[in-house]
């Protein structure tokens, strides 16, 4: 394992750094959230607000901050147990669990106005299970609200930035309004505030993901609203356009957020507008097709079609117990406490940790994470930085290996790695992850070098040796992306190791009724490589099983990252069931297969899928013709 000296990025830097290159003021940021007062000695670093203060202040900043790694004291992930166990009741629409965990949380937790709110929020998808009129739920959306945002025309005048949850509920109060709360022409007066939401959108620095979750959003409000009031061409042409942004920045972040909802609002809008031979409009097309799809996809799965409520904007993902990681990560590494406090800290200090005991310094936490190959530092991107710039390229490099343009990312990884400190671990092993993957889309090293090269990089923090003798694992998440790069090459793990560790978890999914949605980034990725493995090693069944689960799961949390994988995974893995009973598969069901495949790849604008399915049907018809 190596070491590395690094610029420490803790959370006061990080945000410190973002808000002062958005050129936007202390009283903007915190205003509803804190005082000038407080969020100056958080900038100091005199003073760590906890969780939820922490993600409102970054999602003011424009960063969502979902899929990235978060290690939390106890208090806090116990807290944030407590918050992901109201939206599971919510969820499944217990009431009555969801009315005892929201009181409890009540009395141990609401000591400030963003623990207030998440409160008063889930209150209201209380009410709406319970079925409360539109009046008591207005009620209780406003106090909601006016816990961060007390004034609704002073929010778009400039004195304050929304976050995208702080967008919802304004936008959720405004659709509940009636002429009792407005003295003005009340669907002119929603009108005004939803473009104000639209237009404050495109002059924010908010992230794709944070796009996603208001626009989805938005563009139903409006849609229901134009055809309610609004019959003019201009307010039906304002509804497309915003259907299409919203449609378009769901493709980019591969999110299923209200996407039936929004395809069948434009398939309307452009039949009511008379667009001209919509046989021949791409994007008419396109939504039909879609919209028939996820009908059968939900329908097949029995996941509801349309979005049932917004809890999935409070889903709190990738955090860890950093008690429980600390301990794991020592055992995999083979270190006593007296051998891990000699690299970080003192055997007393280790020990309180993993017992839960005591709150310690950021300091001390982020040697110790340090210590055992983690990421210490505060990250809201795919690598470790304060420069927005970075943040941005990261995004653009990750995007162009996805669609398979090897030629661009050679360039932008090189761009990339002049933004960043590459004394971090972190950003060191994700630099070369990516470097090894272009030069293996590129062909210009062979598979053996590849694997090579990923075994490199995970040894950097992993000693495989004594990987053999501990049953318990946590991996990073830059370490899953190599392990999933390196199963996935057929005789890349000759160790093993990495295979148990998949298997393992593959047990953990199948036993889960219904996956945890802010532990879902990571189980994602981690199953779709099993069922690849195991179909390659003709382990069908449970290949099947497993990419079934994935793709529930996937449809069931509003994202579309593994369909396409998980189509063709499953079609091809019934054709070697078959083949082993001297059977064929029905060519309608491959004809089917293939279609939704193709509609997926080009919904997820997978270049090199779409074409690899666009080639596969045309030799299967070719193939029936004759």
């Amino acid at each position: 394992m190596n070491t590395y000296d690094r610029d420490e990025i803790n959370f006061n830097k990080f945000l410190r750094s973002v808000r002062k290159s958005q050129k936007a003021s202390l009283l903007k940021t915190t205003y509803g959230v804190c005082t000038k007062s407080e969020m100056s000695k958080v900038e100091k670093g005199t003073r760590l607000p906890e969780k939820l203060v922490r993600d409102r202040l970054t999602a003011r900043l424009g960063i969502s901050g979902e899929e990235y790694e978060e290690y939390l004291i106890t208090k806090e992930y116990v807290q944030w147990q407590a918050r992901m166990d109201i939206i599971r009741s919510i969820n499944k629409k217990d009431v009555e669990a969801t009315e005892e965990k929201i009181d409890a949380y009540e009395k141990l937790y609401t000591h400030n106005n963003v623990q207030k709110q998440f409160v008063a929020t889930m209150r209201y998808m209380l009410y709406e299970i319970k079925g409360y009129d539109y009046k008591k739920r207005l009620k209780q959306m406003e106090i909601a609200m006016k816990y961060t945002v007390p004034d609704l025309e002073a929010a778009f005048s400039g004195c304050q930035l929304l976050a995208d949850q702080e967008l919802n509920l304004i936008m959720e109060y405004i659709s509940l309004c009636d002429r009792s709360v407005v003295e003005e022409n009340l669907p002119e007066w929603k009108m005004k505030y939803y473009k104000a939401i639209d237009n404050y959108v495109q002059k924010s620095y908010m992230d794709k993901i944070a796009q996603a979750k208001v626009y989805s959003k938005l563009a139903c409000h409006v849609c229901e609203l134009v055809f309610v009031y609004f019959k003019d061409e201009e307010n039906m042409r304002y509804a497309l356009d915003l259907c299409t942004r919203a449609i378009e920045v769901l493709r980019d972040t591969v999110r299923l957020y209200y996407f039936v909802e929004i395809n069948e609002f434009r398939i309307r809008l452009m039949k009511t507008l008379n667009i001209e031979n919509l046989e021949e409009n791409e994007e008419y097309q396109d939504s039909v097709a879609w919209t028939e799809l996820f009908h059968e996809l939900y329908e097949e799965n029995d996941i509801p079609t349309y979005m049932q409520n917004f809890t999935y904007l409070y889903t709190e993902t990738e955090c860890n117990d950093v008690s429980e990681v600390v301990r794991i990560r020592r055992q995999m590494m083979g270190l006593s406490m007296n051998k891990l406090a000699a690299k970080s800290s003192s055997e007393r200090t280790i020990c309180r940790i993993e017992n839960r005991e005591g709150n310690p310094q950021l300091e001390t936490l982020r040697d110790v994470l340090d210590a055992v190959g983690l990421c210490g530092e505060f990250h809201r991107a795919r690598v470790v930085t304060t420069n927005a710039e970075a943040m941005r390229v990261s995004e653009v490099l990750c995007k162009q290996m996805n669609f398979g343009e090897y030629d661009k990312a050679v360039e932008t990884h090189k761009i990339l790695g002049e933004l960043l400190d590459l004394s971090i671990a972190f950003n060191y092993q994700e630099m070369k992850r990516s470097e090894a993957l272009i030069l293996r889309g590129l062909k210009k090293i062979e598979v053996e070098k590849h694997c090579s090269l990923l075994k490199g990089i995970l040894e950097d923090t992993i000693d495989f040796e004594n990987l053999r003798h501990v049953e318990e694992k946590y991996f990073s998440r830059i370490e899953t992306y190599c392990i999933q790069n390196l199963v996935g090459i057929k005789k890349g793990d000759d160790t093993g190791i990495c295979k148990d560790f998949l298997e393992q978890e593959c047990e953990k999914f199948i036993k889960m009724d219904e996956l945890e949605a802010s532990r879902f980034c990571t189980y994602e990725m981690i199953m779709y490589c099993c069922a690849n493995y195991l179909g390659n090693n003709k382990a069908y069944v449970k290949s099947v099983e497993i990419t079934r689960k994935l793709l529930k799961e996937s449809l069931r949390n509003r994202k579309a990252v593994y369909l396409t994988n998980c189509e063709y995974n499953e079609l091809w893995t019934k054709q070697k069931l078959l083949e082993e009973e001297n059977k064929s598969i029905d060519n309608k069901v491959v004809l089917d297969s293939l279609t939704r495949g193709l509609l997926l790849s080009k919904l997820t604008r997978r270049t090199n899928w779409k074409n690899f399915f666009q080639q596969k049907l045309d030799e299967y018809l070719n193939v029936i013709i004759k």
